[in-house]
């Protein structure tokens, strides 16, 4: 699963919403652009992104299955069990990658 932000305003994507093995923030443009962006669904920004389960829920719109429902359960189990989950964000850790230019 990966979220996609860009500096054009667009807003984020999400690509691949059934692959619950990895996770990961892919940034694209220059910083200023996207910061907007990546605050619509990032509880908080550090070296990581803790991406709130309700966003991934918006972001995967009709993809959001009930069986999808239950992917993200056993996803958001694992990340609990990693210490990858906060739970008073609700959100997620996910890895961060800059595009290439």
């Amino acid at each position: 699963m990966e979220i996609h932000v860009d500096s054009s305003g667009a807003a984020p994507t999400l690509e691949a919403p059934d692959d619950f093995k990895g996770f990961k923030v892919v940034l694209h443009g220059d910083p200023p652009g996207r910061a907007a962006a990546l605050e619509a669904v990032a509880a908080k920004v550090e070296e990581h992104a803790w991406i709130t389960v309700d966003a991934l829920r918006a972001l995967a719109g009709s993809a959001a299955t009930e069986a999808w429902e239950e992917s993200l359960q056993g996803m958001v189990g694992y990340a609990t069990s990693k210490g990858w989950f906060d739970e008073d964000l609700g959100a997620i850790r996910a890895h961060v990658e800059r595009a290439p230019a």
